[in-house]
């Protein structure tokens, strides 16, 4: 997991796969909310971008108000109303010095 000093602003990139197949998961013209997990706080993202299968946005360092273990949910309906909900367990620690910084980042 990753680990990154808290107050920084971050980049974020998440690839959706199709269980199974690996095949990306189309995100465009459907309706997507996006949410920020941690043991204190659930957060929604609300100043995203979609490209194909691939959700982005800073998490300004502003907005980093707990330290620790998050989690990154999206839920996702398409024109049919049909909702589809996933997430990456353990997808960033927020650490509060910049010697904890590091871990390792299986995403690329």
């Amino acid at each position: 997991m990753r680990k990154i000093r808290q107050y920084n602003d971050t980049a974020v990139q998440w690839s959706l796969l199709v269980k199974g197949t690996g095949e990306p998961f189309t995100l465009e013209g459907k309706t997507i909310r996006l949410f920020l997990k941690s043991l204190f706080a659930t957060t929604e993202i609300e100043d995203f971008t979609i490209a194909g299968n691939t959700i982005g946005w800073v998490y300004k360092g502003e907005k980093q108000e707990h330290t620790g273990v998050y989690t990154l949910v999206v839920s996702v309906v398409d024109a049919q109303g049909v909702m589809v909900t996933t997430d990456t367990c353990d997808f960033v620690e927020i650490v509060d010095c910049t010697c904890k910084v590091g871990g390792n980042d299986p995403a690329g």
